[in-house]
C-alpha cells in the first residue's frame, strides 16, 4: 500500500516538473528565394549589380558576351584593340526565369538602362517575350514575340527607365528577354542595371506608345529618344540616331560619303476640327549639294506603323529648307497640311545621300498643329491643371499643376523652388530617402522643384531632367551650383515620368528654355569661327611634340562620339605631348570675343596636363611660337564621360589674328582621355 502511494506521488511530481519546463519556441520556416529557372511571381525584380541572378545569358553568334561590369549587365560588339576600334557580329540574349502574369489588370516590364553609339539597325536591341521557352535552352527552340517599344540611346550614360507593355500576356506564364545584335561595322553598347516585371500600366513616354493615333497639337521632341516616331533604313548602313539632343542623320562617316535612304516616320495623327493645319520642324542642315532634293517631306493615309515605307502610298509635301551657317544656327520650316484636314495621316522626313555628297541634318522637334503655314498660329489650348498657371513662359504652371498633367503629351513651362536632387546612383525614386534635400549634393543630372521652398516630400515635387552639355545643366545643377538651393526655377519641357515620379523632361536646355532666379543669360554673339568635329578634325591640325614609338597618335577623330579625342593610354600610360591646333582666327574687326566648346575628361592626369593655349605668332610649329594659357570658366571633374560647356574671354586679343590649341600631356603614371567638340569663337 505504501508502495502504491509512493508511486503515485512520484508520478505527480514528474508531471509537475514536466509542466514547468519552458517550451521550445516555434521557428517559422525561412522563406526560400526562387533561384534561376524557378517560377517567379510579380513583382519580379532582378538587379545586375553583382551577378545575373535568376537570369541566364545565351550566346548565339560571335565571341562577345553579356558581362557584369559597372554594376550592370553590359553587352557590346565593339572592341578597343590597342586604340583601333573594331566591330564584330553578335547575337546575344539576356533571358529571365519564367514569371506568372496573373491577378492584375495591367502588367509591364521596366528596364533601367543606358545605351550609346550607333547600331546596325533600329532593332539591334529589342525586348522579347515567350510563352513556351524552356529555361536554359537555346532561344531558337521557342516562339518569341518582339515588343514594339525601342531601346533608344540615352542622355550620355545617364540611366533611364523604359517600360514595356505586357497586358497581352496577363493570365500566362512567360519569359522575358533582351536580345542584342551587332554587325561587323556597327555596334551599340547597352548597360542594364535592373529589370522588373510588375503590376501597372506601361507609360509610352510622351504621347503614348509609337503607333497610337495622336491628336493635335502633336509635339515630338528628340532630346532623349525618338518617342512616338519610328526610323526605317531603306538603303545604306547609316541610320537616324539621337545625338546632340536631336534626331540626326548623315551619310558622311569616317571621312567618306555613303549612299543612304532613311525615313523618320511619325505615329498617325488626326488632322481634324480645324480650318488650317501645318507641320513645324526645327532643324539644322549642313553640307548638302541639293538640300531640297536630299531632304523631302511626305504624308500617307494608309501607312501601317513600323512597316517599311514601300508598303504604303506617300504624297510629297512641298517645303523649302535652308542651310545653316554653323551648328548653332537653328532654322524653322512650316509645311501646310490643309490638304489633309479631316483625315488621319502619317508624316515623314526622308533623307537621301550618295557616294559623292552626303549632308547632315539635325532635327530638334516636329509639331503637327493648328495654323496656317507661314502665318500666325492660333494659341494652342493647353488643358488647365488643378493648380494655377496656363503653361506659358509668362504664366507657367506651378508644381501642383505639373503633377496633375503628367503623361498627357504636354510641353509647357513649370515653375517651382529648387529643393533638392535625386541621389546619385538611384534608378527609381521610391521614398524621400532617394532625394538629397540639403547640401552637399552628388548629382548634376537633375533637380527637384516644389511649390513650397521647404518641401521635403517627393510626391509633392517634380524632378527636372538637366540635359547633358546644355546651359540648363551647367547653370542649374546643385552639384556645381549649391547656391541655387531654394531659388525659383521656371523651365520648359515635357511633363512625363522621371525616376518613377512626376517629372519634366525633353527640355532643349538652351538659355531660352529656362529662367533661374538671379541668373542673367548671356546675349548670343555673332559667330566668327566654328568647328563641331562632328565629321572629322576639320581645319584643325595636329602636332606631336613627344610621341613614343609604341604609339602612332594621341589626338584622333572619334567618329562614334562625334568629337576629337586625345589619349596616351594603350595598355599602359606613356609620356607624350600632343597639340590640336586651330587655323588662324581673325579678330581684327571685333571689340570683344569669347571661346566656347564642350569637353569631357576621364582618368584625369595631374593638374596642368591639359590646357587651352593661344598664340598671336604661330607659324606652323608650336615649339617656335609664343603661347599663353587661357583661363577657362570650368573644367570637367575628370572622372566621367559627361560633357560640359567651357568658355574663355578673348577680348584681350581683339584686333589681332590668333591661333588656339588644345595641349595634351601625359606621363607614365597618368594619361587622361580628353574629348572635345562644338568649338566656337563668337563676338
Amino acid at each position: 500500500m505504501r508502495k502504491s502511494y509512493l508511486l503515485i506521488l512520484i508520478g505527480v511530481a514528474l508531471a509537475v516538473i514536466t509542466s514547468c519546463k519552458k517550451k521550445d519556441p516555434v521557428v517559422p520556416p525561412v522563406p526560400v528565394t526562387p533561384g534561376a529557372g524557378d517560377l517567379q511571381t510579380m513583382p519580379y525584380t532582378q538587379s545586375f549589380a553583382t551577378e545575373f541572378g535568376t537570369y541566364i545569358t545565351k550566346n548565339v553568334l560571335g565571341d562577345q558576351v553579356w558581362t557584369i561590369d559597372y554594376s550592370s549587365a553590359v553587352m557590346s560588339g565593339h572592341v578597343n584593340n590597342s586604340g583601333s576600334h573594331e566591330y564584330y557580329e553578335n547575337e546575344d540574349w539576356l533571358i529571365s526565369s519564367p514569371v506568372q502574369i496573373t491577378g492584375v489588370q495591367h502588367a509591364k516590364a521596366v528596364v533601367n538602362y543606358a545605351a550609346q553609339y550607333q547600331g546596325p539597325s533600329d532593332a539591334d536591341v529589342v525586348m522579347m517575350v515567350s510563352s513556351d521557352y524552356t529555361f536554359n535552352s537555346e532561344p531558337s527552340t521557342a516562339t518569341w514575340n518582339q515588343l514594339s517599344e525601342k531601346f533608344n540611346n540615352t542622355d550620355g550614360w545617364t540611366f533611364t527607365d523604359k517600360e514595356f507593355n505586357l497586358d497581352a500576356y496577363i493570365g500566362q506564364t512567360v519569359t522575358v528577354a533582351v536580345k542584342f545584335y551587332s554587325s561587323a561595322t556597327k555596334s551599340r553598347t547597352i548597360e542594364i542595371k535592373s529589370i522588373k516585371v510588375q503590376e501597372g500600366q506601361a507609360s509610352g513616354g510622351g504621347g503614348g506608345q509609337g503607333g497610337e493615333v495622336q491628336n493635335m497639337p502633336y509635339v515630338q521632341s528628340f532630346a532623349n529618344d525618338f518617342g512616338t516616331y519610328t526610323t526605317k533604313d531603306v538603303l545604306g548602313d547609316e541610320s537616324w540616331v539621337i545625338d546632340y539632343s536631336t534626331a540626326k542623320m548623315t551619310g558622311y562617316v569616317g571621312g567618306e560619303n555613303h549612299a543612304n535612304e532613311d525615313w523618320l516616320i511619325s505615329s498617325p495623327v488626326n488632322v481634324t476640327g480645324v480650318e488650317h493645319a501645318k507641320l513645324v520642324m526645327e532643324y539644322i542642315c549642313r553640307y548638302f549639294s541639293s538640300l531640297n532634293e536630299d531632304i523631302t517631306f511626305w504624308a500617307s493615309e494608309d501607312y501601317v506603323f513600323d512597316e517599311a515605307p514601300n508598303t504604303a502610298t506617300w504624297s510629297n509635301i512641298s517645303a523649302t529648307l535652308t542651310e545653316s551657317s554653323n551648328w548653332n544656327d537653328w532654322k524653322t520650316v512650316e509645311l501646310s497640311l490643309d490638304a489633309y484636314i479631316g483625315k488621319t495621316i502619317t508624316v515623314a522626313v526622308k533623307y537621301m545621300s550618295n557616294t559623292t555628297k552626303a549632308g547632315t541634318i539635325e532635327v530638334k522637334s516636329i509639331t503637327v498643329q493648328e495654323g496656317e503655314a507661314g502665318g500666325v498660329t492660333p494659341p494652342g489650348p493647353i488643358p488647365p491643371g488643378p493648380g494655377t498657371g496656363s503653361g506659358t513662359a509668362d504664366d507657367p504652371y506651378n508644381v501642383s499643376s505639373g503633377i496633375g498633367l503628367q503623361g498627357q503629351d504636354i510641353v509647357a513651362w513649370v515653375q517651382g523652388y529648387i529643393v533638392g536632387a535625386v541621389r546619385n546612383g538611384t534608378s527609381t525614386v521610391t521614398s524621400n530617402d532617394d532625394v538629397i534635400w540639403s547640401a552637399p549634393f552628388d548629382s548634376y543630372t537633375n533637380v527637384v522643384i516644389a511649390d513650397d521652398a521647404n518641401c521635403q516630400e517627393i510626391t509633392s515635387c517634380i524632378i527636372v531632367n538637366l540635359p547633358s552639355g546644355k546651359p540648363l545643366r551647367a547653370q542649374v545643377n546643385l552639384y556645381d551650383n549649391p547656391d541655387n538651393y531654394g531659388k525659383q526655377l521656371s523651365v520648359l519641357g515635357k511633363l512625363r515620368t522621371y525616376f518613377g515620379q512626376a517629372g519634366l523632361r525633353d527640355s532643349n536646355g538652351t538659355e531660352s528654355d529656362f529662367v533661374l532666379e538671379g541668373y542673367v543669360p548671356p546675349t548670343p554673339g555673332t559667330t566668327i569661327f566654328s568647328e563641331t568635329f562632328a565629321n572629322g578634325q576639320g581645319l584643325f591640325t595636329i602636332q606631336d611634340v613627344l610621341l613614343p614609338e609604341e604609339l602612332t597618335y594621341v589626338w584622333s577623330y572619334a567618329s562614334q562620339y562625334s568629337c576629337m579625342k586625345a589619349s596616351a593610354y594603350v595598355g599602359q600610360a606613356y609620356v607624350t605631348e600632343s597639340w590640336l591646333i586651330s587655323p588662324a582666327i581673325d579678330l581684327s574687326d571685333v571689340n570683344t570675343a569669347t571661346l566656347k566648346f564642350d569637353q569631357a575628361v576621364n582618368y584625369a592626369s595631374p593638374q596642368g596636363a591639359l590646357s587651352m593655349m593661344i598664340s598671336t605668332d604661330y607659324a606652323g610649329d608650336v615649339t617656335t611660337a609664343n603661347w599663353t594659357e587661357l583661363n577657362l570658366s570650368q573644367w570637367p571633374a575628370g572622372n566621367n564621360w559627361s560633357f560640359m560647356n567651357s568658355t574663355a574671354d578673348l577680348t584681350n586679343y581683339a584686333g589681332q589674328t590668333v591661333t588656339i590649341a588644345f595641349k595634351y600631356t601625359s606621363n607614365t603614371s597618368a594619361a587622361a582621355t580628353w574629348e572635345v567638340k562644338n568649338f566656337v569663337v563668337e563676338e
